[in-house]
């Protein structure tokens, strides 16, 4: 998912303006960019990722755009609860876009929706005369964990390059699936990359070494 607006070196600490229960367990930075007087961070979780949306004063977008890079045949589209729901071709859900929220600084929310244009998600965010700024905001993804898992299905197949890998997920967690998303919180929840891969190796029984032989699944899951 790309963030709108110009990217920065110095990101706002997002963390500490938004209400603890609606964050989830950060680790690093994944992006950060700037819009009018707004500021946007990514931060990776250990479910994928969360974006918090800072509007700083008045003046701050209410709009912000979103930007899906998704596998051919794919869409978004949006539920009656307010959520987005990512399908594949055939119609299959593999990710989602959780309903968004927006609170202000004296802990009051503000009205928040999103809308879907092709693959672009718009949240707006509307403040009132009685909003006391800065606004927070958060269109929360499971992204990463959605690319990771599709490329895992497309390459642990029987005929695929990860077929003797899958073999031994299955035996060890009873699914590939199951195996992978165990690997992956590990993995996410260390800090510094010595520790994720000593996470990611005691997590998987040794597997991990064989896994991120597999290029694609690297890239997607443990990059």
């Amino acid at each position: 998912m790309d963030l709108p607006g110009q990217t920065t070196d110095t990101p706002r600490d997002a963390l500490d303006l938004a209400p603890e229960q609606l964050v989830d367990e950060t680790t690093n930075v994944l992006a950060a960019t700037t819009l009018g007087s707004s500021d946007l961070v990514t931060y990776d979780t250990t479910s994928g990722e969360q974006t918090l949306i800072v509007m700083n004063d008045a003046s701050s977008p209410t709009e912000y755009e979103f930007a899906f890079d998704l596998p051919a045949g794919a869409s978004l589209s949006l539920q009656p609860d307010g959520s987005v729901s990512i399908r594949d071709a055939n119609d299959e859900e593999f990710g989602t876009v959780e309903e968004p929220w927006a609170v202000d600084a004296a802990g009051m929310p503000v009205d928040t929706h999103f809308t879907v244009t092709g693959n672009r998600l718009i949240q707006t965010v509307t403040p009132s005369s009685d909003t006391t700024f800065p606004v927070v905001a958060d269109p929360a993804t499971a992204w990463e964990w959605t690319v990771c898992i599709a490329t895992v299905g497309a390459t642990f197949t029987p005929w695929g390059a990860g077929a003797a890998v899958a073999y031994k997920l299955v035996k060890r967690f009873g699914s590939v699936r199951r195996g992978i998303e165990i690997i992956w919180r590990a993995y996410h929840s260390a800090h510094g990359a010595q520790a994720k891969w000593n996470a990611a190796m005691a997590a998987s029984g040794g597997l991990f070494a064989e896994i991120i032989g597999i290029n694609e699944v690297k890239e997607a899951c443990f990059s």
